[in-house]
């Protein structure tokens, strides 16, 4: 079989090997730094079998993804650990994320003493060097495995997994976790690690469901790395605008008045009116008509834009179905209100582009766990447009939307810090959306077409579009490296 190499070498071999025995092969110092591999673009096991003919990339902790398979390993040796110190802790998810990892627990919340005498556990997991092997089960004696250890959480998203679903384990030593990988081969390969913190997260992110606890730690090859990225996480607490805003009485937040609902102080209010009339102004000079809509609507209203029906949970309801003649909401956008200033007359294809602009508060039922000072909150006011074009004026009004994103980021001066994302349907899940494939596909294109042409560097994803359709996403991220959405086109 031939292998294509990253680095457009080719190697043949008579038989099936190994990821990790091509690694071996090509040279033992990339075999030991190796942490899995990538076949044809799919990341895999370094104990996963190459069989014909292929592209393959050796990965190691340079890599995004070999960093991911590295530090998924360390969340399995903490969830190790914590079973052996805790046999009650009932085993939640435990990804890597973008600089360590995560494992939530069903069980009593951890302190900083708990966490270090958990890290010491992990030492001693670590330095047994368990050997890391992989199993897949037919369904049935999947979840008989999972009842058996007493996994409720396990055993529901084993019963959540299409039919026909791979359902692959990772065991060491004694330790077995339902897990679809990729793994290093044994715990000793873990050098350095770190548990940062502990909190509470929601099964599922649904605060309808039970409070976990969730670790956050983090792990690298090298002790000095591992340091450098504490000092770091030491830094970036000084500049936290949560910390910040309050000592610069910019805002502040009651626990009588709300989580998510913060109060405005004269500095802050100030930034902010500043802030509006340049936009309200920039918009103006950009042809955008300004209108003022309700803070609040029938449930009527969101029925017929498809709110009520695809984002009801992130609704603030005020009255009920069954007992009140009418029933309320307060806004979380202004689309609905700003098409029926549109449809108040008759209009014709020479009337287009209409161009609206209003400076709305919007209201949304925000999850307690993702609020963080003025990040994500419950009440936010918001320069929001919506724009009615003809077919034929879709391009040229996208690239108009783009410049105005664009401006913006260069005035406040961050322009170099964002990334754009282009969020598409999931076309396996088309429940979620309104709307046919033909049009959702056309238009993912032509958005696609103008962000090349423009010459905007930009990275796809499936499944988070809005469900009326697809969108640009202005990405930054926060001091804590978590990413979240500027503007959206």
């Amino acid at each position: 079989m031939k292998i294509l190499l990253k680095d457009g070498t080719q190697k043949e071999y008579q038989g099936a090997m190994t990821v990790l025995e091509i690694a071996n092969d090509i040279s033992e110092g990339l075999g030991r730094m190796a942490t899995a591999g990538m076949v044809d673009g799919e990341v895999v096991d370094l104990r996963y079998v190459v069989e014909k003919d292929c592209q393959l990339s050796i990965l190691t902790f340079q890599d995004k993804e070999g960093a991911a398979a590295y530090r998924h390993t360390t969340s399995h040796v903490l969830a190790e650990a914590v079973k052996r110190l805790y046999p009650n802790a009932k085993l939640a998810i435990g990804p890597s994320i973008d600089d360590g990892f995560y494992y939530d627990f069903d069980c009593e919340p951890f302190d900083r003493e708990a966490l270090d005498k958990i890290e010491a556990e992990m030492k001693k997991v670590i330095k047994e060097g368990a050997k890391i092997e992989r199993f897949s089960l037919p369904r049935e004696e999947a979840i008989a495995l999972m009842k058996e250890k007493d996994e409720p959480y396990k055993v529901e998203l084993i019963e959540d997994l299409p039919e026909g679903e791979e359902i692959s384990f990772y065991q060491q030593g004694d330790f077995v976790d339902l897990c679809a990988g990729p793994h290093l081969m044994s715990t000793k390969g873990i050098k350095a690690f770190k548990l940062i913190s502990s909190s509470g997260a929601y099964w599922r992110g649904n605060e309808k469901n039970k409070m976990l606890t969730r670790v956050y730690g983090t792990a690298f090859t090298k002790k000095a790395d591992l340091d450098a990225h504490l000092e770091h996480l030491e830094d970036i607490k000084k500049r936290d605008h949560n910390k910040l805003g309050r000592e610069m009485e910019l805002f502040t937040t009651v626990d009588v008045i709300g989580q998510g609902l913060p109060l405005l102080m004269p500095k802050g209010t100030k930034m902010i009116q500043t802030m509006q009339r340049w936009i309200e102004d920039e918009e103006e000079k950009r042809g955008y008509v300004r209108t003022k809509t309700p803070l609040m609507a029938k449930s009527d209203l969101y029925r017929i834009s498809g709110h009520w029906d695809h984002y009801q949970d992130s609704m603030f309801i005020l009255g009920d179905e069954e007992k009140d003649k009418e029933v309320f909401a307060l806004r979380p956008m202004t689309c609905p209100f700003q098409y029926y200033v549109y449809k108040a007359s008759q209009k014709s294809y020479r009337d287009l582009p209409i161009r609206y602009g209003e400076t709305s508060t919007l209201f949304r039922k925000e999850e307690s766990g993702e609020m963080h000072g003025l990040t994500r909150v419950r009440q936010f006011t918001i320069s929001e447009g919506h724009l009615i074009v003809r077919p034929d004026q879709m391009d040229e009004e996208f690239k108009g939307c783009l410049d105005l994103a664009r401006h913006c980021l260069q005035t406040l001066g961050v322009e170099e810090d964002v990334t754009y994302r282009l969020s598409k349907w999931d076309p396996n899940n088309k429940e979620k959306y309104i709307g046919t494939a033909e049009v959702w596909e056309d238009t993912q294109q032509r958005i696609r077409n103008v962000l090349n042409e423009l010459g905007i560097s930009f990275y796809e994803e499936e499944g988070e579009a809005a469900f009326y359709g697809p969108k640009v996403d202005i990405q930054a991220k926060n001091v804590y490296g978590k990413e979240d959405t500027m503007i959206t086109i």
